[in-house]
């Protein structure tokens, strides 16, 4: 996740993956990822209350973190085919003030449209974790 300050607008804003711009940028979404947790009560583990009362009280390691991901919206259809799912790439966000880039894979995308509306796309990227690579 980028550690600089957002952008004070998405005006002006594109996306490329794996070096290929994708579309007219109107919407993105970045998500840092969640923890994830195992719960690792055990014996010695804390009881709270007596007889029928009594409750455990549980324990939780965090054994790993999900690196999170990126909605982006589009005008128009992604440039993408079934083929492209799963590919790994690097998703670069440019905005007037700084960019994005990480390691990413193309999770889904998918295109929906309105009569008298333009194409509206949307790809879904889940971050790797690792380092962007290297083209």
């Amino acid at each position: 996740m980028p550690t600089n300050n957002p952008p004070p607008s998405s005006q002006g804003s594109n996306v490329s993956f794996a070096g290929t711009t994708i579309g007219r940028l109107t919407n993105w979404r970045a998500s840092p990822g969640t923890a994830r947790l195992e719960e690792v009560t055990n014996v010695g583990s804390t009881v709270i209350g007596t007889g029928s009362f009594a409750r455990v009280v549980s324990q939780y390691e965090c054994l790993g973190i999900d690196p999170g991901g990126a909605d982006v919206s589009l005008r128009d259809c992604p440039p993408f085919g079934v083929n492209d799912i799963g590919k790994r790439g690097t998703l670069t966000v440019t905005f007037s003030t700084g960019s994005i880039s990480l390691d990413a894979f193309l999770e889904t995308w998918d295109v929906s449209g309105n009569v008298g509306e333009f194409l509206r796309g949307t790809a879904r990227f889940r971050f790797s974790g690792g380092v962007a690579p290297q083209s």
